[in-house]
């Protein structure tokens, strides 16, 4: 417990550095000077990043499926056994042996983790410490010392979510990537269009509410889909297709933490406020809403698939970068008739943080969610 929370306190410091090099920077004049600053700024967001993959890359023995993949998926793969892994992860596995150890699957696929998810925070978020918080309390790093293939593709889907904004074709190609290191990322395709839907405030109020009522037609559809992708339909009606007690606890407070996230950004960035937004903004909080929604719904559904703790993964990462943005947005506007406005503000986003926190402890520390304490190393 004490080792995880030391790596991730060393983690969001070096990460809350990095950004404050960085909003200095705007300050300076001289050129070279800035350039300076911000390698330096670059640097210590490099190293927070560093403090992960070493963490992943150097473990032993931690997590469920780290055995699994030591002793079985990976010596299968190099033998050449047929298996259902997907092509782009046997090559990473290929390349690993290259260095003449299989330990290095585990330092390169959270090189590839951890590589994209920290080139989307440079890029699009607007708090580096606090992305990497909600890196750290939501648990998806923990989880991606287990369902290792998936977090791949739920870190590039987030690298890739700026394409989306941008009306970027390029999307699709890293949707492609995503799929070929795990195949339940085809649902990220459909998520290209997200920038054409506009919800009301009311509708974007009730739908968290839909997977009370709909659970079993979103049975019946992963069922239908999982049949077609030909290696996940016989999960369904297996023991993997009974959601225990503890896991319909973490299920509930995955809901409730993105639903405090939605409703933020629907209470805080009103209609009338994107006048003080610039069009890029207003297209980006657009995708970025709808993309929270689906957090929601997927947190709300995931009791009736099967693996739905799993699931939730392949977007619950996403909060990274959408809770920096709301929390920014939020703060910037001005002259809002909202009574109270900064006092609430500044409430609502403490409650979100200690939701995340207290999350964050249940899920890894009280749960020890997929195992991964006590931490062990290659070196002991």
């Amino acid at each position: 417990m004490y080792f995880y929370l030391v790596v991730f306190s060393l983690a969001i410091v070096l990460a809350a550095i990095s950004e404050l090099l960085k909003k200095a920077n705007n300050t300076v004049v001289n050129n070279n000077q800035k350039k300076n600053q911000l390698l330096v700024s670059n640097v210590f967001l490099f190293l927070s990043g560093t403090v992960f993959v070493l963490v992943a890359g150097l473990r032993f023995n931690v997590g469920i499926d780290y055995a699994v993949y030591r002793r079985l998926q990976i010596p299968s793969v190099l033998q050449g056994y047929p298996t259902n892994m997907e092509y782009a992860y046997q090559l990473l596995i290929k390349f690993s042996n290259l260095f003449g150890n299989i330990q290095w699957v585990f330092f390169f696929t959270h090189l590839l983790i951890i590589g994209f998810i920290y080139l989307a925070i440079k890029r699009n978020s607007e708090s580096y410490s606090l992305s990497v918080f909600i890196l750290a309390t939501s648990a998806f790093f923990t989880v991606s010392l287990n369902i290792m293939r998936e977090c791949i593709a739920a870190a590039i889907f987030i690298f890739a979510v700026e394409y989306i904004v941008k009306r970027d074709k390029r999307f699709f190609g890293y949707s492609v990537l995503s799929f070929l290191f795990h195949r339940s990322s085809i649902i990220f395709l459909p998520l290209y269009f997200l920038n054409k839907i506009k919800l009301s405030k009311s509708m974007m109020f009730l739908l968290p509410f839909i997977p009370i009522l709909g659970g079993d037609s979103v049975r019946k559809l992963a069922f239908y889909v999982s049949e077609h992708l030909g290696s996940y339909a016989k999960y369904f009606g297996s023991r993997y297709d009974r959601v225990s007690q503890l896991d319909k606890s973490f299920i509930n407070i995955y809901w409730l933490c993105s639903v405090l996230v939605l409703y933020f950004s629907i209470i805080f960035i009103n209609k009338s406020d994107e006048k003080q937004l610039t069009e890029f903004e207003i297209q980006k909080k657009n995708v970025y809403q709808n993309l929270q929604l689906l957090i929601v719904l997927f947190s709300g559904f995931s009791r009736d698939i099967p693996h739905g703790d799993r699931i939730i993964y392949l977007l619950f990462g996403l909060q990274i970068l959408t809770i920096p943005f709301f929390f920014s947005i939020a703060s910037r506007i001005k002259g809002s008739p909202f009574k109270h406005r900064q006092i609430m503000l500044s409430l609502s986003k403490m409650i979100i943080i200690i939701a995340f926190l207290l999350f964050g402890w249940r899920m890894i520390v009280d749960g020890n969610y997929g195992y991964s304490i006590p931490y062990h190393s290659i070196f002991d």
